[in-house]
């Protein structure tokens, strides 16, 4: 059975959103063991134990935060290799996946034995304190049943 973990990194709580409408498309999707985690809360040699992980945050001032930057070291540190990987932010107006590539690239180099499974997903919100716009509830829900379907279940 896949072992999925979402760990997500948020301030107001939209990309908390993000996180549970992706493990809800999983799970419809045919993925039983999904964990959504909060990765400031979370010792990132966890995901060892994990096939696929989905790492998120706000775009902060036009970058991944500090805590996604600090989880990705730490899975980096615990040897973590061989695994399935896909990103995804939340933005405001103007500044579509302009993280979201930033945290590829830091993935791609940082933990190179792994994979990028699947292009990111960037969802737009309606100001720092959110909702997620018209139609990003079913966007996130669809990304996480897709990605379902790429890694197996």
């Amino acid at each position: 059975m896949t072992r999925v973990l979402i760990a997500f990194n948020t301030v107001h709580d939209n990309t908390k959103r993000v996180a549970e409408l992706i493990a809800q498309g999983m799970k419809e999707g045919g993925v039983r063991d999904v964990t959504v985690v909060d990765m400031e809360k979370t010792d990132p040699r966890q995901a060892v134990g994990f096939d696929v992980i989905l790492l998120g945050c706000p775009n902060h001032a036009r970058r991944p935060t500090r805590a996604f930057s600090k989880f990705v070291d730490g899975m980096k540190k615990s040897g973590l290799t061989g695994k399935q990987i896909a990103v995804f932010d939340t933005y405001m107006e103007g500044q579509f996946q302009v993280v979201m590539g930033k945290m590829e690239k830091q993935v791609a180099e940082k933990l190179s034995s792994s994979t990028l499974v699947s292009p990111g997903l960037s969802t737009k919100v309606l100001g720092m304190k959110g909702p997620l716009a018209d139609g990003e509830d079913a966007k996130c829900v669809s990304f996480g049943s897709n990605l379902s379907t790429r890694i197996g279940r």
